[in-house]
């Protein structure tokens, strides 16, 4: 049977269940919504804007940048607090996994962005960490929706610390331009050359990421084309065999 047919067969067949079963295919449910981690993380979300006004008014009034800061490290202690709270009273849910690295993607290109324009960090680098940035934004929903977990790599937890320790430098490049290294038009300061080290560690860990996710979509694929699993990544042999014994 080929996979169209056989997808057809799947949507009839689920649209002859009861609505309980029916809506297990969402990714995202509404009880979901207001578990305190997810709270946490909508907070985190708010934060992005409060920075961005911040950061940019801090162009004209230095001390502001500091204010910044303030508000990027009360985001950065909350991604701390609400994963440690979904992991011990077990409220990890589809949601969190979407929005939680949605907001940590946001608000470090906010702050790369942000940076970027009152010229405490170069437009280069941040160019390459927001594609990437992006591009990770931009997959993990569809891997949730096809239940396709892709796991960490500790490339990318190394990348992420030092671009994190480089990020938090970068508030200080003021402090840091009377000891930098000038060839031409090009300066490098201490801080520059650490968000250099994270866009290499960066590539790396994208690379592999992406070979990850390449492997668990063949195989996605794979088990789609011979009837194991359907469309949204759920085994059939075991959804029968449960309407089976339910009946």
């Amino acid at each position: 049977m080929d996979n169209e047919n056989r997808s057809a067969l799947t949507e009839n067949e689920e649209s002859s269940l009861p609505e309980a079963k029916k809506t297990s295919k969402y990714a995202l449910k509404k009880e979901e919504i207001f578990l305190i981690p997810n709270l946490i993380t909508y907070f985190r979300m708010i934060c992005i804007p409060v920075f961005v006004v911040l950061c940019l008014m801090s162009k004209n009034n230095p001390p502001l940048i500091y204010w910044s800061l303030g508000v990027f490290a009360v985001a950065a202690v909350s991604d701390l607090i609400d994963g440690k709270i979904a992991r011990k009273f077990n409220m990890v849910s589809n949601i969190g996994k979407v929005f939680d690295p949605l907001a940590d993607k946001l608000m470090h290109i906010c702050v790369l962005i942000c940076l970027t324009v009152i010229g405490y960090a170069p437009w280069y680098f941040i160019a390459f960490i927001c594609l990437k940035e992006l591009v990770m934004v931009s997959l993990s929903p569809v891997f949730v929706k096809k239940n396709i977990i892709i796991p960490a790599v500790m490339a990318g937890k190394v990348a992420s610390a030092e671009i994190s320790f480089a990020v938090v430098a970068a508030f200080f490049h003021a402090l840091f331009v009377e000891h930098g290294i000038y060839v031409g038009n090009a300066t490098f300061t201490p801080d520059w050359f650490l968000l250099l080290v994270g866009c290499i560690l960066a590539g790396y860990a994208a690379g592999t990421y992406i070979y990850i996710a390449h492997n668990k979509l063949k195989e996605f694929n794979r088990r789609f084309s011979a009837g194991e699993i359907d469309k949204y990544g759920r085994e059939i042999a075991a959804d029968v065999a449960s309407d089976t014994e339910a009946e």
